[in-house]
């Protein structure tokens, strides 16, 4: 940024260096093209493209889509600095048709993510409606059970009121049939009186 180039440069080389070292493929392409673009700022158009071509060959080797997507742009405005056009087109081309495919993979990843998303919403809302199906099932289950224990009890108190009252009933017939007995032989006595006054 700074356009110290040949401090850049000697740095950039220092990480190809560490990298190829440690065996890191991705970070070794990253470094061809971190020096490539150096170059490409300085105009310098072959070496540019002798170390871009180095980092796409290590970015396809690890399957790196996003820095063969960049390579290819830089290759393509590499070959244009050498009026190379028919180069340039063709990585341009590969450049917007790489574009063009990860954007797409990213669509469908969000719309796969969304399709998820809607699929557990649903479910969650599915379990929702049982569980509240269930909850009024529940509820009116428990309301016939009370009505059924309150026409038991019903029915259980009228008939406790009848026998009392039937109770009640015969304790009074019994009541009267004393009271007649007892004046009937209130009058017997009565007349036995008078008859043996007689």
């Amino acid at each position: 940024e700074l356009n110290n180039y040949e401090e850049a440069l000697k740095i950039f080389q220092e990480n190809l260096k560490a990298y190829r070292e440690l065996g890191d493929s991705a970070n070794t392409a990253n470094s061809f093209n971190s020096i490539g673009s150096v170059f490409l700022k300085q105009k310098k158009y072959g070496d540019a493209i002798k170390y871009f071509q180095s980092g796409l060959a290590l970015a396809q080797q690890t399957g790196s889509k996003e820095r063969v997507y960049y390579s290819y742009l830089w290759l393509a405005e590499s070959h244009e600095g050498i009026n190379d056009y028919k180069n340039a087109y063709r990585f341009q081309k590969l450049y917007t048709s790489l574009g063009d495919s990860m954007f797409n993979e990213t669509k469908n990843k969000q719309i796969e993510e969304m399709k998820t998303r809607y699929e557990t919403e649903k479910k969650d809302n599915d379990i929702s409606l049982l569980n509240k199906d269930k909850e009024i099932q529940n509820a009116e289950i428990h309301r016939q059970k009370l009505l059924k224990y309150s026409f038991i009890g019903g029915f259980g108190l009228v008939i406790v009121l009848m026998l009392f009252g039937y109770r009640t009933f015969r304790t009074r017939q019994v009541l009267r049939l004393q009271e007649i007995r007892n004046k009937i032989a209130g009058d017997l006595h009565d007349d036995i009186g008078s008859t043996l006054n007689s």
